[in-house]
């Protein structure tokens, strides 16, 4: 039996998703899949299928699906707030792992832990 991704992986696999779905046009599950899989994300289409009906069978986010045609179609309603995610240039994040390597052995292991 396959083994269950943990949460955290389940919500970047969502947060992905929800990154890539377009304002304008829409985006079909298998397009979705081959964006997650050379981004690195090993999932089969029916995971990323489950994950795009729940994200659009939810109040929390504006997301339409157009079910008119297979395979379906996704994208962020005409007024939708959409998502907002801070990415990191590469300088940023080599600055942040630096710096995490430096306060590793200065502050206290929980706060460490917390701050993961």
């Amino acid at each position: 039996m396959a083994k269950r991704p943990d949460t955290l992986e389940t919500v970047r696999i969502t947060l992905e998703l929800l990154r890539r779905i377009p304002r304008n046009g829409k985006i079909s599950g298998p397009d979705l899949l081959k964006q997650l899989q050379d981004a690195g994300f090993n999932r089969d289409i029916r995971t990323i299928e489950r994950h795009l009906k729940s994200l659009s069978a939810s109040d929390l986010f504006d997301i339409e699906r157009d079910d008119r045609n297979k395979p379906f179609g996704y994208k962020w309603k005409e007024r939708a707030k959409g998502l907002a995610l801070p990415v990191l240039s590469e300088q940023e994040s080599l600055l942040l792992t630096l710096a995490e390597k430096y306060l590793q052995s200065l502050l206290p292991a929980a706060l460490m832990k917390s701050m993961e």
